[in-house]
């Protein structure tokens, strides 16, 4: 059985960045495309929001992953001796 690490689908993800930076704040296009080779600063303004929609649940199970292992690490001897001596 795997778990799913995000509550939201990609595509849920896009839509609202799609809404939020395109049309609320026309800061990125909606959509297109053009080619690396034709434009590299206009192709990069068209890739970023795909790539921000498909990185963002790989981000959240690894700051979960991050936050686990920094509170199992905190509660180790190790660490009460460190606080413990200042």
């Amino acid at each position: 059985m795997t778990v799913r690490s995000s509550l939201l689908p990609g595509f849920v993800v896009a839509i609202v960045l799609v809404t939020v930076f395109s049309l609320k704040l026309g800061l990125l296009p909606a959509g297109g495309y053009v080619p690396l080779d034709v434009d590299p600063v206009r192709w990069l303004t068209f890739t970023i929001m795909p790539a921000a929609a498909l990185s963002l649940e790989a981000a959240a199970a690894i700051a979960r992953q991050l936050r686990t292992s920094l509170v199992g690490t905190l509660q180790e001897n190790f660490v009460t001796g460190s606080v413990m001596r200042g």
